[in-house]
């Protein structure tokens, strides 16, 4: 995400008027191309999560036995993104296994905001010199934070109408979550050990529910996420947008409200 800045200028021509019709084309038109950019930027985006799913999971292209791909093809396939690009993203993502065979967890600061960058790499040195030059462009640098984090399983859903906050409570309990945690209004977060992510989801699906994503992740230690002011948000957000532009990184945590 980079800022820029436009000078504006004033200039003098003389054209005909064109015709309202031709103007009216010319939005829609310039709506259609926006919304066809942005389509193509979440397909894209789409496919990279589900080569870095396989590519994490040792190549394991079995939803059943990758639940990151799972994640991945599921809020894939709620996008609407062809079924074409998911299989070459799929097939990308089983050859990057071979050739991208290290996985590479960095520690970064922001201020006093704590990452976590997990990469998958070819190329180690590579790798930590791209990571460290981002960061530094943004204003951070590598530390250690990882003491502010736990590595946890965490399943979001929406809570329909009929169902009852309770009845989950004791499902996720039962299923052996840890915890659960109603975010606003239906939209239900449940964290588990990581050893129990696929064990709690697939006992949630058998029982009706329809699970947003269910993923591994590094979730503040102190269950709640710091809140920082705008300026900070801005920087941290760009930073996180360049970091998920690198073709090394996978996800990048944070312990900050965004």
């Amino acid at each position: 995400m980079i800022s820029r800045i436009f000078r504006q200028t004033r200039s003098f021509s003389s054209t005909n008027a064109l015709p309202s019709g031709h103007n009216k084309w010319s939005k829609i038109r310039h709506h259609k191309g926006a919304a066809d950019k942005a389509r193509s930027k979440v397909f894209a985006k789409m496919a990279l999560d589900i080569s870095a799913a396989v590519k994490l999971g040792g190549g394991a292209t079995d939803p059943a036995l990758n639940a990151r791909l799972s994640n991945a093809l599921a809020k894939a396939r709620s996008l609407s993104v062809p079924k074409d690009n998911i299989e070459a993203a799929i097939k990308r993502g089983d050859a990057g296994a071979v050739d991208k065979g290290h996985s590479v967890t960095y520690e970064a600061l922001l201020a006093d905001v704590g990452l976590i960058i997990e990469c998958q790499t070819a190329n180690v040195t590579r790798c930590n010199h791209s990571v460290k030059t981002i960061l530094a462009k943004h204003g951070g640098r590598m530390a250690s934070c990882g003491y502010l984090f736990s590595r946890k399983g965490v399943i979001n859903l929406e809570l329909q109408d009929s169902a009852s906050f309770d009845t989950l409570f004791e499902d996720s309990i039962d299923a052996g979550g840890e915890d659960i945690v109603q975010k606003d209004h239906n939209l239900v977060e449940i964290i588990t050990d990581p050893s129990q992510l696929t064990r709690v989801a697939e006992s949630l699906i058998e029982k009706g529910y329809t699970l947003s994503s269910y993923d591994l992740a590094y979730i503040p230690v102190s269950g709640e996420r710091q809140e920082i002011d705008d300026e900070i948000r801005e920087t941290l957000t760009n930073l996180i947008d360049t970091l998920e532009e690198d073709s090394d990184a996978v996800d990048v945590h944070t312990n900050s409200t965004l």
